[in-house]
């Protein structure tokens, strides 16, 4: 069972749970952490990503003369800083093992 889902908006999967944490067995606790541990070793590659793309439009921002241009380009800036704020928050979740087994 798949317990993960590809969110477009940051570029991963993220979990996606059947059931809650709490009542799923230690195996698939264990199953679910392996699994997140690989994608969130990915997370700072996208950060870094989304932070070229930060850089790239601020830059464009200094360029651009046209007051409805920069507006539309600091929503699009709103947005990415958005990605890199979720993210961050996302690589700090660090699911335990838990169950009536659990030490």
């Amino acid at each position: 069972m798949d317990y993960f889902a590809y969110d477009e908006r940051l570029g991963i999967r993220l979990p996606q749970l059947v059931q809650p944490w709490g009542e799923m067995n230690r195996a698939a606790q264990a199953d679910v952490i392996a699994t997140w541990e690989t994608i969130r070793s990915e997370i700072p590659d996208r950060i870094g990503w989304f932070e070229q793309q930060l850089e790239r439009l601020q830059e464009s921002v200094r360029d651009e003369d046209n007051w409805s241009e920069v507006c539309r380009l600091y929503r699009e800036l709103a947005s990415l800083a958005s990605c890199v704020s979720d993210l961050n928050l996302w690589f700090r979740t660090q699911p335990e093992l838990l169950g009536e087994d659990a030490e």
